[in-house]
């Protein structure tokens, strides 16, 4: 992810990479997205590259929203996905990222859009699933390896500008209480500027 703190209507970049780090070929990639529910994703903004010996190019995709199931049939992109395959082709038998090795790799990068209502501190998690076979297409006896990490991003606090204090220990995100002239109780205001009441300077 490009951001890991938010607020409500960003927009987040992620970027997935499935790489062959071994030194024999891996054939048949896909990844599989289990995107936050505090998020929506933002159609049409899918686009994957595949870099074999350092040569970078597109390359197409195909996209199974898992919703409904798994299935060979591509689903379009929209906004609804949020659990979903991507691959060269849903059909294993021509699907075309296969990757010979030695750090060759698939990257994909969509954007998504922060919810609004989201509660401050909530962690929103990312989590995928990059899947390859031993084995070039549909056979008997392959052997699929499978890899899952996960991003998570966190809603912002809010500044809580004028919060009504005596002491600046009652103050949120390293506001001061600004205590005017002969009176007993202020409000949280940024140290910088303690007599702005907006808390911008």
């Amino acid at each position: 992810a490009d951001k890991g703190s938010v607020n409500a209507g960003d927009l987040v970049n992620y970027t997935i990479k499935v790489t062959n780090t071994g030194s024999v070929p891996a054939f048949d990639a896909y990844f599989e997205e289990n995107l936050s529910a505090y998020v929506t994703y933002q159609a049409p903004s899918m686009s994957c590259t595949k870099t074999v010996s350092s040569q970078t190019s597109s390359v197409s995709f195909e996209i199974d929203n898992l919703a409904d199931g798994l299935d060979e049939t591509p689903d379009g992109e929209s906004v609804y996905l949020k659990i979903f395959r991507i691959a060269g082709d849903l059909t294993e038998a021509n699907n075309t990222w296969d990757l010979p090795g030695n750090g060759d790799y698939i990257q994909c990068a969509y954007r998504v859009r922060v919810n609004d209502g989201v509660a401050p501190g909530t962690n929103m998690t990312n989590t995928v699933i990059a899947k390859v076979d031993n084995k070039d297409g549909n056979q008997p006896n392959e052997t699929e390896a499978n890899d899952t990490d996960s991003k998570t991003v966190v809603m912002n606090v809010p500044v809580q500008c004028n919060v009504g204090c005596t002491a600046s220990s009652q103050c949120p995100n390293n506001l001061t209480c600004y205590v005017a002239p002969g009176q007993t109780s202020g409000n949280c205001r940024t140290p910088s500027c303690p007599t702005d009441g907006d808390c911008s300077c």
